[in-house]
C-alpha cells in the first residue's frame, strides 16, 4: 500500500514544489533543535522519518516541509516521555506580563501592524492557540498553532504624549511569535 509520503514520480502526483524561500526563524530553530537532538543521541534521523511518515495523510498534504518536521519532533518528544502535550502547549505569557512587540518587516502578509512594533504593553488575556494566519495566507496549514494574546498598550506610548487621556488603552490581538518579554 502506497503511503502519502511515498511519491517517487507516481503518475498524477504532479510536480514536487522545490522553490526556495528565505527561511523563517521558526524553521531555522526547528532545524537546529533536531540537529542538536540527533547529535546528542536523543533522537535519530530514522525515528524522525518514521514520525513524519506517520502524519495523517490529510494533515501531511497541508503541512509545509518544516511544519512536518515540527509535528514529527513534537510526537517523538511525547513518545519518548521527554515532554508532555501540556508542556508543549503551555503559554509563554500570562495576564499582567509586560511584553514588547518584535520589529520585523517581512515581504509577506503579516497580522501585526507596523505602528505597534517595538512598543511595550501588558498581556490582558490569553485567547488560546490557533493556526497561524500569516502562514495560512500563503497556502500553509498554519501549524504549529500559535497562542493568541490580547495585549493592552497605553495610547500615549503608541502615539506620543497628549494623544489621548492617560487612562486610554489600545487593545490588540497579537500572536505569541511576535512577542518577547519586556
Amino acid at each position: 500500500m502506497r503511503r502519502v509520503h511515498d511519491r517517487g514520480g507516481a503518475p498524477g502526483a504532479g510536480p514536487i514544489e522545490r522553490s526556495e524561500h528565505e527561511y523563517s526563524m521558526w524553521e531555522k530553530r526547528t532545524d537546529a533543535m533536531l540537529r542538536c537532538l540527533w547529535e546528542r543521541g536523543i533522537l535519530n534521523v530514522d525515528e524522525h522519518r518514521r514520525a513524519i511518515e506517520s502524519i495523517e495523510p490529510g494533515a501531511y498534504e497541508t503541512l509545509s516541509y518544516y511544519e512536518r518536521w515540527l509535528v514529527a519532533l513534537e510526537s517523538l518528544l511525547i513518545e519518548k516521555g521527554i515532554l508532555t502535550r501540556a508542556e508543549i502547549d503551555r503559554t509563554r505569557f500570562k495576564p499582567g506580563d509586560r511584553v514588547r512587540v518584535r520589529v520585523e518587516t517581512p515581504p509577506r502578509h503579516i497580522r501585526t501592524p507596523a505602528y505597534i512594533q517595538g512598543k511595550t504593553g501588558r498581556i490582558e488575556a490569553v485567547h488560546g492557540a490557533f493556526r497561524n494566519p500569516e502562514t495560512r495566507a500563503h497556502g500553509g496549514s498554519g501549524l504549529p498553532k500559535q497562542f493568541l494574546y490580547l495585549v493592552g498598550f497605553e495610547l500615549n506610548h503608541v502615539w506620543g504624549h497628549d494623544a489621548a487621556p492617560p487612562q486610554d488603552k489600545l487593545l490588540i490581538d497579537l500572536y505569541e511569535h511576535w512577542l518577547e518579554s519586556a
